[in-house]
């Protein structure tokens, strides 16, 4: 089974949300779709989400300022070592 149930992925290009939302979706993960850094925010608190897909450049703002705020909303789930944490990825 899949350790990762839930991720949320924050892309602007909807043809890049669509293929990476569809492809997790085949192996069984639900995703959370969002274009900007304020829609993300409002997912934060979901203590289900296990990956932070992040678009690095988006409309709004840049996504590696959200990692200081998911490692204080999600503490002691988040480390180098992704084993039973919450772990983020900009793309």
């Amino acid at each position: 089974m899949n350790s990762i149930s839930k991720v949320l992925l924050l892309e602007d290009n909807a043809s890049t949300r669509l293929i990476v939302s569809k492809a997790l979706q085949i192996k069984g993960i639900e995703v959370i779709l969002t274009s900007t850094l304020e829609e993300a925010r409002q997912c934060f608190g979901d203590n289900s989400i296990k990956l932070f897909l992040l678009d690095v450049h988006l409309p709004d703002g840049m996504s590696d300022e959200l990692i200081p705020q998911i490692r204080r909303l999600y503490p002691g789930q988040t480390h180098e070592h992704f084993l039973n944490s919450v772990c983020c990825i900009c793309i």
